[in-house]
């Protein structure tokens, strides 16, 4: 194969802009025929592996052009770039379902961060201050609304903070601020 072919995805697939190696296909897979080594000759296409990045756990490819080093970006990047073009300044990727690990086109779009924020609300996704808007669905939250109020209901009786801690695999100060409503206050 060489790099003027694209892969048979079974899909909608388009080249990478600015990245002659790699392409994208609509349901957010990143395709590499970049030569692993010191071969001339393009490799067959093959998906490449992802990282997970950040605090909400986006995934992201390692992409080299020419001599540079390569450039971790996000997959959800990499596919709205490729099928919508760059975003507009003030523009970010918005994931519709609120689902960082869901990079199909369909799931993608540019929009402005309050967008981006008022989606999170929305998902119950929302990781960031202030915390009362915090969710039990956030991918960064340790524990689910039902364990919340088990642990609550279990030291208004007078078990231990410092026994739950240690049964739920955390510092007594988690299960403390849980307790005087600090954290998790979208629970009852």
């Amino acid at each position: 194969m060489n790099a003027h072919s694209l892969p048979d995805a079974g899909c909608e697939v388009a080249f990478v802009p600015g990245f002659e190696h790699y392409a994208a296909d609509v349901r957010g897979r990143i395709w590499s025929c970049k030569p692993r080594r010191f071969g001339i000759e393009p490799t067959p296409w093959r998906i490449l592996a992802t990282y997970r990045i950040g605090p909400q756990q986006h995934q992201g490819v390692k992409l080299c052009s020419g001599k540079r080093p390569g450039r971790l970006l996000g997959v959800h990047t990499i596919v709205l770039w490729t099928f919508r073009g760059k975003a507009k300044k003030g523009q970010e990727c918005r994931h519709l379902d609120g689902n960082p690990r869901n990079n199909c086109l369909s799931n993608l779009a540019w929009g402005t961060r309050s967008e981006n924020v008022r989606d999170a609300i929305r998902h119950g996704t929302r990781d960031f201050f202030p915390p009362d808007l915090n969710g039990t669905n956030s991918v960064c939250a340790r524990f689910t609304a039902k364990q919340v109020t088990c642990i609550r209901e279990l030291v208004r009786l007078g078990m231990k903070k410092s026994y739950l801690a240690r049964q739920h695999n955390c510092h007594r100060n988690i299960i403390y601020v849980m307790c005087t409503r600090r954290t998790y206050r979208n629970v009852p």
